[in-house]
């Protein structure tokens, strides 16, 4: 142990005591190599699986776009900008770290890197010692290991296979860069090797793209198919070796994991798989009643990781149940719940509030979203437009989905519209402010009122006016608190298409602590700060994706066109009060101490993960 690491050993003192010794026991240990010993099972073999109907027509402005960037080896991380992939390009640098262009002699100049971080051009060992590759990226500053990551989880091959079938003027570039792309990735990235393969959510993500990708392509690449069949599996078999279940507890890593190994069983066949797919499947069902609250909404505190947790939901249910698993009519009701309480929650620009972290992670970004700016196409990572297109007719994703919808349809969900509801409170605090934010005139009378009392979120909405208030402190939230921000009492406005107030939203997790602590912390929100922190993070970086909970909302009235909540923590009391008028909102705010309001956005906005707005 170096003397340089103890404030690291002081942190992990500082989680439960099982916890803080099993995880100084792994740290001592040293960083290890991810072997993987496996026997391919001799009845392994492709399912036989028909490709899923191909109706719609595909906006072939974007999707040419999109081609040829593919084709060309460039991707748009997270919405952060479009970055060529290959050895000798250009690393355009990230938040000011930039690490230089050296192109490895190993590699031709044209092919992609894939052990490369190519914003910064940090460069990771191929096929090297996982481990150390892992803590080459979290003891370096400014190296966000998620931009390394993301093109890594292909979901660009459903992509290319999708502009193969609609396009096919262009299938023969777009069947040798499918083909490029999955077998240079095989040869750097051996199983249980380097960058790659240090995260099994990353993995599981990565083989149920391989996977709906490859099928679509499958008899036009049959001379790569046992090569894929083997890699196939043998990314399910370090899904399998490594669930990420952390000391008894999930979040949507383990919700993915899960997804992984279900997908697997529909297009793989052996008896072994399918026994683990079954598995996985029955886990996941019981996993699902532990994550989502009773109103619908996700226990990890953030409106974008409900997102992923259930479109993870939504796509283990398509693939469970084409291999006729056994479906619990309390999974489908909470699913249907899940994507209500997006459908509910989501602005008329197809965004949702982005309260608590935001990383734009999607897991079938099978037709992607945004609008061109000077001819050219800029994703929109934040869209859940996907939800809605799951009931329009000839959409890819209502023919992707349709067996599941039908479904879904099945099992009955509640409404989230509100009930006024007054629980008397006395403003006997001593500090006082008035905010008042102005817009032209709307049809207050057509607003709806929607509440998710186990999430804590509340919302008010018609077809011109947006607000959503954000109390998520529910103490049977996930245990750890990884993506929880310090914004309660926190809200974004919208009114004639125009934002008035946004979360800033996330920039980076990894890269800098200062930096993620920067759009976490209280006075990045549009709240009262008196000085102190609603949560304390544990420090250095550890406290990353660790958050104790200090702090308790709760709404005290509601009624159609106004609402307060109390926020408590640490010895601070605070009373917000909103009121909605036809051309302004009012906004009260009482506390016990002296306190000052972010009320306009003093922290730069994101636009994306790693973007500036």
């Amino acid at each position: 142990m170096k003397l340089s690491e103890l404030p690291i050993y002081w942190d992990l003192l500082r989680l439960p005591l099982p916890v803080a010794f099993k995880r100084i026991r792994q740290r001592l240990g040293g960083a290890k190599q991810v072997e993987i010993s496996y026997h391919t099972p001799a009845d392994l073999k492709w399912a036989k699986v028909s490709p899923y109907p191909m109706v719609g027509k595909l906006n072939e402005q974007k999707w040419n776009f999109l081609l040829d960037h593919y084709c060309n080896d460039e991707i748009n991380l997270l919405g952060s900008g479009w970055t060529s992939l290959r050895n000798a390009s250009q690393p355009s640098g990230f938040m000011g770290y930039q690490f230089g262009s050296f192109p490895r002699p190993e590699l031709e100049e044209n092919t992609i890197d894939w052990n490369r971080d190519q914003r910064t051009g940090f460069q990771y060992e191929i096929n090297g010692n996982a481990g150390q590759e892992l803590k080459k990226a979290f003891d370096t500053d400014g190296i966000d290991v998620k931009l390394c990551w993301e093109f890594a989880r292909m979901h660009h091959l459903p992509q290319l296979a999708l502009g193969y079938y609609h396009f096919p003027e262009r299938k023969d570039e777009v069947l040798k860069t499918f083909e490029r792309h999955l077998v240079s990735f095989n040869t750097q990235c051996s199983p249980g090797k380097g960058i790659h393969w240090t995260s099994p959510m990353e993995v599981a993500v990565r083989l149920t793209n391989i996977l709906v990708g490859f099928n679509l392509l499958k008899n036009e690449l049959q001379h790569i198919s046992d090569v894929v069949l083997e890699m196939a599996y043998g990314h399910f078999i370090y899904v399998s070796n490594h669930l990420e279940h952390k000391d008894g507890f999930g979040t949507n890593h383990y919700l993915s994991n899960l997804m992984g190994l279900v997908v697997a069983g529909n297009f793989l066949e052996s008896a072994e798989l399918k026994e683990k797919a079954r598995w996985a499947w029955t886990e996941l069902e019981k996993e699902l009643q532990k994550q989502f609250f009773s109103d619908g909404f996700n226990f990890e505190y953030s409106t974008y990781y409900h997102r992923l947790s259930a479109e993870i939901a939504l796509v283990s249910l398509k693939y469970a149940n084409k291999q006729g698993f056994d479906v619990d009519v309390k999974t489908l009701k909470t699913i249907g719940q899940a994507l209500l309480s997006m459908e509910v929650l989501m602005k008329n620009n197809h965004e949702l509030p982005k309260f608590g972290d935001i990383d734009s992670g999607r897991i079938l970004d099978l037709n992607p979203e945004g609008e061109f700016e000077s001819a050219e196409f800029i994703p929109q990572a934040e869209s859940c437009k996907f939800v809605l297109d799951l009931k329009r007719s000839g959409s890819v994703y209502h023919s992707f989905y349709q067996d599941v919808t039908k479904l879904l349809g099945q099992a009955s969900v509640n409404s989230l519209l509100a009930r006024s509801e007054v629980n008397r409170t006395k403003r006997t605090l001593s500090h006082a402010q008035e905010w008042k934010i102005k817009f032209p005139e709307i049809s207050a009378e057509k607003i709806d009122h929607y509440y998710w009392p186990k999430a804590g979120l509340v919302l008010y909405k018609s077809d011109e006016f947006y607000l959503a208030i954000n109390l998520m402190a529910n103490k049977n939230g996930h245990r750890y608190r990884g993506h929880f921000h310090n914004d309660k009492g926190s809200f974004e406005l919208r009114v004639h298409d125009k934002d008035y107030i946004l979360d800033p939203g996330v920039m980076s997790y990894t890269s800098s602590v200062e930096i993620r602590n920067q759009y976490r912390k209280t006075s990045a929100h549009p709240i009262p700060f008196t000085g102190v922190e609603q949560n304390r993070y544990l420090s250095g970086f550890l406290g990353l994706f660790h958050s104790r909970l200090d702090v308790r909302a709760r709404p005290t009235r509601m009624s159609d066109h106004s609402m307060e909540c109390e926020v408590f923590y640490q010895g601070i009391k605070v009373l917000r009060r909103f009121e909605i008028k036809s051309d302004r909102v009012l906004i009260l705010d009482w506390c016990n101490r002296p306190f000052t309001v972010n009320k306009n956005n003093e922290i730069p906005l994101t636009a994306g993960y790693g973007k500036l707005l």
